[in-house]
């Protein structure tokens, strides 16, 4: 009977030809695998958002003249009154019209020619979702916030005034330089511009678990290699540590400003809408651990079917 290539010493490059596609292979399924589970992990973030939503529609007109008058405050009493800091506010009815991310816009346009047939937000929200990672049914209920590192300005929506001390807490933080907020803040964007948790899940993911191997015939390249897939979840966990604790930070720095400045009810609505909005962050970060560690099951469980069937069809050859 012909020797399996797996098992041919004489064939070894054919064999590392062969492992590596193999391992190639497991690797495109655990990130197919990752990717569709990943759009499905944020519906669970839809009705905290959803509440957000909620919440800015009770604060009154006269309540929100009084936001904009504490941030005015605010701008002129910190940090940022001797930088170029800015601030724009849009309408919602021309809210596509926004100097936002072309993804922010994609979402709502999407989101509009869906509303033709879709009436559910959720599903809505769901499918527009793919062009967006901002927070699903604030695209959708065409409310939105956020702040602009490389420009240096807060962006919110005329009804999601709640949102705007939270973007200036993340402008005060950005422009106060040699702290640790700040090179949170700079990680947090790094990360973001550059990809780095894509780049990191293919990377932990085209990292082989030498299952087959004994740990003490490993060496040290490939022990690595096993902890580094074996620990993927986690790592990308810890590539959101700079996120979270920017978003809290930008929310405790924004209320010591607030506090004096605007009615006791505003306030507490303002921190309850800050804890809100950090819960979809902590969420977002479990549910995307959860996401990988499936890719990285995904990736082991594709690579053995595929050992497993190469395996039986060289036994099966005749000699």
């Amino acid at each position: 009977m012909i020797k399996s290539i797996t098992n041919n010493p004489d064939n070894s490059n054919i064999q590392y030809a062969h492992n590596a596609a193999i391992n190639v292979a497991g690797t495109a399924g655990g990130i197919i695998g990752a990717r569709i589970l990943s759009r499905a992990s944020r519906i669970p973030a839809m009705p905290v958002i959803h509440n957000l939503v909620k919440l800015e529609r009770s604060v009154s007109v006269e309540h929100s003249r009084t936001i904009l008058d504490a941030l005015e405050q605010m701008k002129n009493n910190s940090v940022l009154k001797d930088t170029n800091f800015e601030t724009k506010i849009f309408d919602k009815a021309t809210f596509e019209d926004a100097d936002m991310s072309k993804k922010y816009q994609t979402a709502i346009r999407v989101d509009k020619k869906l509303s033709k047939f879709i009436k559910s937000d959720a599903i809505r929200a769901y499918i527009a979702g793919t062009y967006s990672k901002r927070p699903l049914y604030a695209i959708i209920k065409g409310a939105g916030a956020a702040y602009a590192e490389e420009k240096n300005m807060a962006y919110f929506a005329d009804n999601y005034l709640i949102a705007g001390p939270h973007e200036y807490g993340h402008a005060i933080i950005h422009n106060t330089k040699g702290t640790l907020g700040k090179f949170l803040s700079n990680a947090y964007a790094f990360i973001g511009r550059h990809r780095i948790s894509n780049k990191v899940l293919i990377l932990g993911l085209l990292a082989r678990n030498h299952s087959d191997k004994d740990e003490k015939d490993l060496n040290t390249f490939e022990k690595a290699e096993k902890r580094f897939h074996k620990y993927l979840p986690f790592i990308t966990g810890a590539l959101s540590i700079p996120c979270l604790f920017n978003e809290a930070q930008a929310s405790i720095t924004v209320a010591k400003y607030m506090k004096p400045l605007l009615p006791q009810k505003v306030f507490k609505q303002m921190n309850k809408g800050n804890i809100m909005g950090f819960a979809t962050y902590v969420m977002a970060a479990a549910l995307n651990m959860g996401c990988v560690a499936a890719g990285v099951k995904i990736k082991d469980a594709t690579c053995n079917a595929l050992k497993k069937y190469f395996s039986s069809k060289e036994e099966n050859k005749p000699s």
